[in-house]
């Protein structure tokens, strides 16, 4: 599926499908997560462990991700949606994948830890 299509079937828009790496609307936040840096045997991420230096992170998305990562935050105690997204971070998206909770015995994603002004998170998928 194409990015931005993983977020529509979510019900979510993106702005800006080429530098945003999230979303939001009036029910929640969507964080794409690249599948190459979901740590698999936790089902969880942490940007400071997992992904690529903070100084390779793209400005505009990464801005964009921590208003909407603090929105999930303050408004829906930290749960958010999320898009899997294969390719190689920083080169291109191949193709990507909404978590349907459904469809994964009810497993969603909640952020765990926050850094608002450096954009690191870690979050985790738990029952919800």
């Amino acid at each position: 599926m194409k990015y931005g299509e993983a977020f529509e079937k979510l019900g979510y828009r993106l702005e800006a499908p080429r530098l945003d790496w999230s979303a939001s609307n009036d029910s929640g936040v969507c964080v794409s997560l690249w599948r190459s840096e979901i740590d698999w045997p936790s089902l969880s991420i942490d940007s400071r462990v997992n992904c690529g230096s903070v100084y390779t992170w793209n400005p505009a998305g990464n801005n964009k991700r921590k208003r909407h990562l603090q929105q999930a935050i303050d408004n829906h105690d930290g749960w958010i949606d999320v898009v899997v997204v294969d390719g190689v971070p920083g080169q291109g998206v191949d193709k990507a994948s909404p978590w349907i909770a459904a469809e994964r015995r009810g497993l969603r994603w909640k952020v765990e830890d926050f850094d608002p002004e450096v954009g690191h998170f870690r979050a985790r998928a738990v029952t919800k």
